[in-house]
This record gives C-alpha cells, structure tokens and sequence, in this order.
C-alpha cells in the first residue's frame, strides 16, 4: 500500500482544518476534559504525521489533587490554558498548579527546577508540561 500524496492545495486545507480542530478545545469545553483531551491529542498526532507546520510538541498530563510546593504565581492567568500558555512561554517552567476555587490572581503557579517537592492539595490540579515531541525537543 502505496502513501497517499496530497497536492499543496489539498496538504494546507488538510492541516487547517487540523489546526481548527486542535485550536478548538476552547470550544468543547462543555465536554468531559478527557474527551476533550483525546480528540486534541488524536489530531495533533495526525497533523504531526501530516508534518503540519503550525503544529508544536506541548503536550499536558494532568494529576488531580497534587501540587509542588514554592511555586511562582502567574496573577494574570486565571484559567487552566491562560496558565499553562504563560507556562509555554517560559522556557524554565516544567509544569502549572491550577487551583480554580482561588481568588483571582492566585489560581495558576508554575513549577520548574526552583519548586519543592511534590504535595497533596485537595481541588488543585497539577499539569506537567512535556516538551518533547516524538524524540525531538522543541527548540
């Protein structure tokens, strides 16, 4: 079985049409976040086969119930994307602690090599940020 060749008009509606997809987890919201979180993850790995070129290689695993003691307050962030794209621009930051029942300004903190150890905090949520796409770091 021979790899399907797409011409350049078909590959660029192809990948926008993925980047719309993967773009929109905003919208799906009002779905479960692990459903939301596998149709993301499924089309990113489509448009990453598809060598897509808006497609970047951070991906999330969130833990429940846990976060790293010593954090940095991100006060501008007050949703769980706003927290980890303030992650993703930080290329010290590891990971995101969002606490969505905090007063606004004190929900997200980041972790990174300066965070203590690893706690339980019930309602916390702990996302760590993988920066490693397919074997390849993103520069």
């Amino acid at each position: 079985m021979s790899k399907r060749q797409f011409s350049q008009p078909q590959f660029f509606s192809i990948c926008k049409i993925l980047y719309i997809i993967i773009k929109s987890y905003v919208i799906l919201s009002f779905l479960p976040q692990p459903v939301v979180v596998a149709v993301v993850t499924r089309y990113r790995s489509f448009a990453l086969k598809m060598n897509c070129a808006f497609v970047d290689c951070d991906q999330w695993t969130s833990e429940e119930n846990t976060n790293y003691a010593e954090g940095e307050v991100v006060s501008s962030a007050n949703s769980v994307s706003e927290c980890q794209q303030a992650c993703i621009n930080n290329a010290s930051c590891t990971g995101v602690d969002f606490v969505p029942d905090a007063s606004q300004g004190q929900r997200c903190w980041m972790s990174g090599s300066w965070s203590g150890a690893k706690g339980t905090a019930n309602g916390v949520t702990h996302y760590d940020l993988n920066r490693d796409c397919e074997g390849n770091v993103k520069s």
